[in-house]
C-alpha cells in the first residue's frame, strides 16, 4: 500500500478557513442543513434556463436538418443552376421559419433569472461578499439567425 500525503485542514484552509463565512457551524451541521435545503433556487433557475435554451436549439437544429434533406437529397445530383435555386428557396423558407420560432418561454426565464438571481444567491449564501452579476441578454431573433444562418449562396 502506498503512502499518501495527508493534508491538515487547519493549515490548508479547509473548514477552519470557512468558519467565519458559514457562521461557525461544524461540517456535520452544514451537511445536514444543505441536505434539508436542497439545491439553491438560483442554481435551479439557472439550470432550468439552460435546459430551455438547449431544447430550443435542439428543435431548431432538427428542423434545419429535416429541411436540408430537401436541398441535398441523398443520391441525387443537381446542376449548378438547380442547386442555386434550391439554396435560395431554402434560405427564404428558413428565415421565415426562424421568425415563427416562439421565444416567449426562454425570454421569460431569462428575465426571471436576471431579476431573481442576486436575491436568491444572497438568501442561499448569506454573509458572502456580493459577487459581480451581469444580466443575461435576452434572446433575440437575430441571435437565432447567427446561430442557424442561411446557406451560403
Amino acid at each position: 500500500m502506498e503512502d499518501h500525503p495527508t493534508i491538515d485542514p487547519g493549515k490548508a484552509g479547509g473548514d477552519a478557513a470557512l468558519g467565519p463565512l458559514l457562521g461557525g457551524e461544524d461540517r456535520d451541521s452544514l451537511v445536514a442543513r444543505a441536505l434539508v435545503m436542497g439545491v439553491p433556487a438560483f442554481m435551479r433557475r439557472a439550470r432550468a434556463l439552460e435546459c430551455l435554451v438547449e431544447k430550443l436549439h435542439a428543435s431548431i437544429a432538427a428542423e434545419r436538418e429535416k429541411r436540408l434533406k430537401w436541398v441535398f437529397p441523398c443520391g441525387r445530383e443537381f446542376g449548378a443552376g438547380e442547386l442555386r435555386k434550391r439554396v435560395r428557396a431554402f434560405n427564404r423558407r428558413w428565415l421565415r421559419f426562424l421568425e415563427t420560432v416562439p421565444l416567449d418561454e426562454v425570454r421569460r426565464a431569462q428575465e426571471d433569472y436576471n431579476r431573481y438571481y442576486p436575491i436568491e444567491r444572497e438568501v442561499a449564501l448569506p454573509g458572502l461578499p456580493p459577487a459581480p452579476f451581469r444580466e443575461i441578454p435576452l434572446l433575440e431573433r437575430s441571435d437565432l439567425r447567427g446561430l442557424f444562418p442561411p446557406l451560403q449562396e
